[in-house]
């Protein structure tokens, strides 16, 4: 009944039919919450359809791979959320039954890495994160270098779940004919090497990542220290900051400065003011800082 009515509905009193349907916890529900989707927006709309999907627990799978195939972008990116959520929850209940519930939606989902639709390709990389299996893996590589500002932030941090099967890759896309890939291979690399802070070994794919960091404010990599200016922030190294400027003022953009503006250190927010009134940018000082601290390991 809930779901015949739904059509009749508008936006706001769809969502809480939606709401309800979740509750239900009946699989049969996911058509309807899928049917409703196309009437919402990004934001909580999006998010509340996700989390009432995930309600209906793993018997909506079947109907969430067909929602991937949709011509609606928005129920391409809902599906794909609430595949990453119902994983996400298994794994934290009964991680060793990932792969054999979850194995066949890798496929269809990394599909989605070349949708049109940036919020598509979003959801699909944030939902390879949570199902954490590693045939993703040369999905999100070739990913790599997307133009999306949102996906250049995504993929380095969900590649950084999969340091046995990405660094050589990595390390190898650093000499890749399009400096975005090779900054974006750097930034990951970055990535990887805070995850293996503390006692790694040197052979281990942290500690590669580690040494690669290393070697590439060593050689004043001026590329290398695009991508991976968080690792260098986040280690604090005082001896990096004359180079990160330099970095900024030559291959720098806003998420750049804006990160040097919040971070804590004083002469990366001066040389992130500066950069901003020299390219005609507008950057935010933030109450709670950019997430990314000065020697914030």
């Amino acid at each position: 009944a809930l779901a015949k009515s739904l059509k009749a509905l508008g936006p706001y009193e769809q969502l809480e039919c939606v709401k309800a349907l979740g509750e239900s916890g009946d699989p049969a529900a996911a058509p309807a919450v899928l049917e409703a989707a196309r009437a919402q927006d990004k934001g909580q709309g999006r998010s509340d359809c996700i989390l009432a999907l995930e309600k209906l627990g793993n018997g909506a799978i079947g109907p969430l791979l067909e929602g991937l195939k949709d011509a609606h972008p928005g129920v391409r990116s809902i599906s794909a959320g609430a595949l990453g959520a119902l994983a996400f929850r298994m794994r934290g209940t009964d991680a060793g039954k990932v792969p054999e519930t979850f194995g066949k939606v890798v496929a269809p989902i990394a599909a989605l890495l070349k949708d049109a639709e940036p919020a598509v390709r979003g959801s699909a990389a944030d939902a390879l994160g949570s199902l954490h299996l590693p045939e993703a893996v040369p999905a999100l590589l070739n990913a790599l270098g997307d133009p999306d500002p949102a996906m250049q932030e995504i993929l380095p941090r969900v590649l950084s779940y999969f340091p046995a099967e990405a660094v050589d890759a990595l390390v190898a896309l650093l000499r890749h004919d399009d400096f975005p890939v090779r900054r974006s291979a750097a930034e990951t690399l970055g990535e990887i090497a805070l995850r293996g802070q503390g006692a790694v070994a040197v052979e281990s794919p942290e500690g590669r990542a580690i040494a690669e960091c290393e070697q590439g404010l060593k050689r004043r990599n001026a590329e290398f220290i695009s991508g991976a200016y968080l690792y260098y922030i986040r280690k604090g190294q005082s001896g990096a900051v004359l180079y990160l400027v330099d970095t900024l003022n030559t291959l720098g953009d806003k998420r750049m400065a804006e990160t040097y503006l919040n971070c804590g250190n004083a002469d990366l927010a001066e040389a992130a003011k500066n950069w901003a009134k020299d390219n005609g940018y507008t950057i935010s000082e933030r109450h709670a800082g950019s997430g990314y601290k000065w020697g914030g390991k």
